[in-house]
């Protein structure tokens, strides 16, 4: 059984023995400030030493975000780690990136647009009130979105898990990360249940 790719990990962005930057979007919350960006730039620090990332936070308005990402696009970042502040209106600057050779990744939230990974949760999204397992489910998100990151750059095709499809592509290779802590239907938890 073949694992499903991307090949548009094909066209290197940048070298690893050179370091490259990785642009990461986030769209609001002190989860993704205090949680996700230290866990995505650890990652990413271990995936790359001379790798940088640079960080915008949207505070919820997609406005917001769509200059911060034009912004990362003109300072040369061609790399995007993307957290949509709405998945759905993301279809123009997500073609604009990729019209500029950038690799976007989408993260936690499916972006609409022709992106070349994602990186998220098969089942509910973490919780950072269950923790510890919710702490661990961030981190294992973040690494999988690094490695797809630091992967296309570099001009490798990505593997993932599965695939997914949004509004414009039908088959975006994906990483799902199944949580350690969940709700279940009776609103308990069945932290450390993986099934």
């Amino acid at each position: 059984m073949a694992l499903p790719y991307s090949g548009t990990g094909l066209g290197a962005v940048g070298r690893l023995a050179d370091g490259f930057t990785i642009g990461l979007l986030l769209p609001d919350g002190r989860r993704y400030d205090t949680h996700d960006r230290p866990a995505i730039t650890r990652a990413v620090a271990a995936l790359c030493p001379k790798c940088t990332v640079v960080t915008a936070n949207a505070r919820g308005d997609q406005a917001t975000q769509d200059r911060q990402l034009s912004e990362m696009l003109a300072d040369g970042v061609r790399v995007l780690i993307l957290i949509a502040v709405r998945p759905e209106d993301t279809v123009a600057q997500v073609a604009g990136a990729k019209l500029l050779r950038a690799k976007v990744i989408a993260y936690d939230r499916l972006a609409n647009g022709p992106v070349d990974a994602f990186a998220g949760f098969a089942g509910p999204r973490a919780d950072v009130t269950r923790r510890p397992a919710a702490l661990l489910d961030i981190t294992r998100e973040a690494g999988s979105a690094a490695r797809l990151a630091v992967d296309l750059a570099s001009g490798k095709a990505v593997y993932g898990t599965t695939t997914v499809a949004n509004g414009t592509t039908a088959s975006i290779p994906a990483v799902m990360i199944h949580p350690a802590a969940r709700f279940t239907a009776s609103g308990g938890s069945d932290a450390g249940n993986d099934g």
